[in-house]
């Protein structure tokens, strides 16, 4: 250090302005990290046309609208890039998987998000199952209905029904990504289903028919009738 009196070299000056420009600029190479807890979601999901919710999303800790804010944030913390969009040059498969559309807009770790989704082919289906939680359905329908068999004896005369109305059977409802079953008897059987479209059948130990029901919007408004086939093959008995 110069003693007083003395003439401070030229140098000097530029020597701490480097020294200070190093103090204040981050060494190259480093970023600052993420903050986690700069994510703020905003996801509208559309089953069918009319029927749509829109939620809010924060984790750490899960707040916002979201009807299901712990498992949504437990999926995204398991994912290294949840929002990531598909590679340019990837082949789907021609699958469709529904109607349904969602887009998700915010920030995730403080990094902007814009993404939309959609279930029109296997890459999409597959981002859509990826982030299913976020995409809650907004609730469910019961579906009612019965199974019925026939014929049930080799003949019939005019005016008899040869078929049991009511029988036991295990119900199997399918959509694309869900599978439901239930017991059906005397009195049928009832389904909780979330909304959708459904591929309805039974298994009662010969071939059953398996009925499409549409309940996006809401549960039809007639029982669903499975038909099943004994095999038996029925005539009429002459009238006397």
């Amino acid at each position: 250090m110069p003693r007083v009196g003395e003439r401070i070299p030229r140098r000097l000056p530029v020597f701490v302005a480097v020294l200070v420009l190093a103090l204040v600029t981050p060494l190259s190479g480093f970023t600052t990290a993420p903050d986690p807890a700069d994510s703020r979601l905003r996801i509208t999901v559309a089953w069918a046309p009319g029927v749509s919710a829109s939620w809010t999303l924060r984790c750490d800790p899960p707040r916002g609208t979201h009807p299901n804010r712990k498992r949504a944030c437990a999926r995204l913390a398991r994912l290294a890039d949840p929002f990531a969009p598909l590679p340019r040059d990837i082949v789907c498969a021609e699958v469709y998987g529904g109607p349904e559309t969602a887009r998700v807009r915010g920030t995730w770790e403080g990094a902007s998000v814009d993404q939309r989704y959609s279930r029109t082919d296997g890459c999409q289906i597959a981002r859509w199952q990826t982030l299913r939680p976020l995409f809650t359905d907004p609730g469910s329908v019961v579906l009612s209905g019965r199974v019925d068999l026939g014929p049930t004896c080799p003949v019939e005369r005019p005016g008899e029904t040869c078929e049991t109305v009511g029988a036991s059977a295990r119900v199997t409802a399918r959509s694309v990504d869900d599978t439901r079953t239930a017991l059906a008897g005397a009195a049928g059987f009832t389904l909780r289903l979330p909304r959708g479209i459904w591929n309805v059948t039974a298994d009662a130990g010969m071939h059953c028919s398996t009925v499409r029901v549409d309940a996006r919007r809401a549960a039809p408004s007639e029982p669903v009738v499975i038909a099943c086939d004994t095999g038996i093959r029925r005539g009429l008995l002459p009238v006397r």
